[in-house]
């Protein structure tokens, strides 16, 4: 996958300044800066045989390297070359560039001249499209310059204009800027609005990008009317029409977030014709059910507390970065090896970082939830990566030197938590308490130290005429291709790899065969049809990979759920010996009617409740994510 993933990048890069501008994007969101920096430098120097409208790229480079005057003096002296050059729709494109160098850098004089400029420029040869740019540029400028009468005069025509030459960029940039004017301005329904018409847009050019190359260039760009949005609504009193339309844009964001990191569209997450309403979560969750949908932004973290009875918004006492660094901390320790082994002796649990995020991400709501043992939490941005059953509500009274594990309170200990993309995704409860007992189970067993006890003790707690075991050498990928979409469960205890620097090399390792390369990865699962119930991913970091802004963890467990899978269990750091155990335990109890959520809280338990491993380690990772088909 990710040979053919750069063999495109680079084909596009051979015919045209685009391609080569979105594998320079490729190589920084994977964070290899010195690749973006050499792709760019070499297009560059070929400036004396570009075609009349290309750009150069090392501006944006040095501008996303906190190097805005370099950036900024290499745009203007570009721009200067094609206006002495004759070339205006050339310098009008130049000038525009500049003029976003300039905003970004909130050197607004800068830019408000450079827009103007490029906007005369444009007129002249009568250039609707870098019109339409430049008057949504001198806007953004005017607004950063403290003319917000000005600046929503001038954005409001240019959104008209671009309502009038309706291309889904113009009126993605119109309307954003047009909505960021009114939301400070106060005018807060018709900043909703405009952002509705450039989610619109968003959502359009989304759903044609077909190639992960294509999302990665967009990614950032079209979420942010989602998070202009929803910003304004966090700040506006949690009440009846405010309450709705946060519901609505909430679930919206993290569709068009999944859309951009997967190949399933935003349509089939949220209907934006019939939005989500705070009556229609109310009304599928049952009497133990509290939603816990978190909302992270730049600006404000918050949180949504839904239960049948009652809701409220809460702002959250923390920042988006102190969140991260927390998530960080407590997750280093589980995830890092040495000398390609996991040690626990070094790999302490923070207990007291674990009791901080419950402090200020559940102990808020409290009230809203009390009484309630079934937590479906719906995380955002680096929450993606959290345990929330590992948040510790007491900690331990012994004054010991080493942690006490089993002493500690945990989540864990008085509710169930499930984790959910988007609230779209809940479902009724009685859907809920599907029992899985009577499926067809399939276990796919190959390489993963204690694979052949994790695949014996799967078929003592299953029925035997109800279990198909691809194992050892004929655990093939093609094999389990051919097989998968016949088994409402599938459980795969295999080596997987979740790659933090490529993610679209993310993949199960299974057994070689002549045809295929035996690697299983996101493409591959995400194109195939399932209709399974439960996937099981009793591998290592399962339900890893790199937070993406907005749209959680661009991982193998989500690949599943974007193939049709009602649910599946995933693990978010390496997997030990005892999860043979956990995995008895929680099928065991699904074969005796249980559902997923309290067997896989009660297996956990059952570790937890051992001082030999009560560690967090060895219970805490396996978490239960619903999504996909199980709407």
């Amino acid at each position: 996958l990710a040979r053919r993933y750069y063999e495109k990048a680079r084909a596009e890069s051979g015919r045209n300044s685009s391609g080569q501008a979105g594998l320079v994007r490729v190589y920084e969101k994977l964070g290899q800066v010195d690749s973006a920096e050499a792709i760019a430098r070499v297009h560059d120097a070929q400036e004396a045989v570009w075609p009349p409208l290309e750009v150069p790229l090392m501006p944006g480079i040095l501008a996303r390297q906190w190097r805005s005057a370099e950036a900024i003096n290499t745009a203007r002296a570009f721009a200067a070359r094609q206006e002495q050059r004759g070339n205006v729709q050339g310098a009008s494109l130049a000038f525009l560039q500049l003029a976003r160098l300039a905003l970004a850098a909130r050197s607004s004089n800068v830019a408000l001249v450079a827009a103007t400029h490029a906007e005369s420029l444009a007129t002249t040869l009568h250039l609707a499209s870098e019109s339409i740019q430049a008057a949504t540029l001198r806007g953004r400028a005017l607004q950063q310059l403290g003319s917000g009468d000005s600046a929503v005069t001038t954005l409001r025509r240019a959104a008209l204009l671009a309502s009038r030459d309706a291309t889904a960029d113009n009126l993605f940039e119109t309307h954003h800027a047009f909505g960021d004017a009114l939301a400070e301005r106060g005018q807060i329904d018709a900043a909703l609005v405009a952002y509705d018409r450039a989610a619109r847009a968003a959502e359009h050019v989304t759903g044609s990008l077909l190639e992960d190359l294509d999302r990665a260039r967009y990614r950032d760009r079209h979420l942010l009317p989602f998070d202009g949005a929803v910003r304004v609504l966090v700040r506006e009193e949690f009440r009846a029409a405010r309450a709705n339309q946060l519901v609505a844009w909430s679930a919206r964001r993290k569709a068009a977030a999944l859309a951009l990191a997967t190949r399933i569209s935003a349509g089939s997450v949220g209907d934006t014709s019939h939005p989500l309403t705070l009556g229609d979560v109310q009304s599928r969750l049952g009497e133990r059910d509290a939603l816990l949908d978190y909302l992270v932004l730049d600006s404000v973290v918050a949180v949504m507390a839904i239960t049948r009875e009652r809701a409220s918004l809460v702002r959250l006492p923390v920042s988006r970065d102190s969140l991260a660094a927390m998530v960080a901390r407590l997750r280093h320790p589980l995830v890092t090896v040495y000398g390609g082994r996991l040690d626990l002796v070094r790999a302490p649990f923070d207990l007291s970082t674990a009791a901080r995020l419950y402090a200020v991400l559940i102990r808020p709501v409290a009230a809203t939830i009390a009484g309630k043992g079934r937590l479906m939490v719906v995380p955002d941005g680096p929450l993606h990566a959290l345990s929330f059953e590992s948040l510790v509500v007491t900690p331990p009274t012994s004054r010991v030197a080493a942690p006490d594990y089993s002493g500690a309170n945990y989540l864990i200990d008085t509710h169930e938590v499930e984790y959910l993309l988007s609230s779209s995704f809940l479902t009724g409860p009685n859907r809920r308490r599907d029992m899985l007992s009577g499926s067809r189970l399939l276990v796919v067993s190959f390489g993963a130290p204690g694979a052949e006890q994790e695949a014996s003790a799967l078929r003592g707690a299953w029925r035997a005429d109800r279990t198909t075991l691809l194992g050892g050498a004929g655990a093939t990928e093609g094999a389990a291709k051919a097989t998968m979409s016949r088994f409402g469960v599938i459980h795969f205890v295999v080596h997987a790899q979740a790659s933090a620097r490529d993610p679209l090399a993310s993949h199960l390792r299974l057994a070689p065969d002549s045809i295929e390369d035996s690697y299983l990865n996101l493409d591959e699962i995400a194109a195939a049809k399932l209709s399974a119930r439960l996937v099981v991913l009793s591998a290592c970091e399962t339900d890893a990979g790199p937070i993406l802004n907005g749209e959680g963890v661009m991982g193998l467990a989500r690949a599943f759920l974007a193939s049709g899978a009602h649910a599946v269990v995933g693990t978010q750091w390496p997997v030990g010996p005892t999860m043979a155990e956990l995995m008895q335990q929680f099928y065991r109890r699904l074969a005796a009617g249980e559902a997923p959520s309290p067997a896989l809280r009660a297996a956990k338990l059952a570790l937890r409740s051992k001082r030999e491993t009560a560690h967090p380690f060895y219970w805490a990772g396996a978490v239960l994510v619903t999504g996909g088909g199980g709407r």
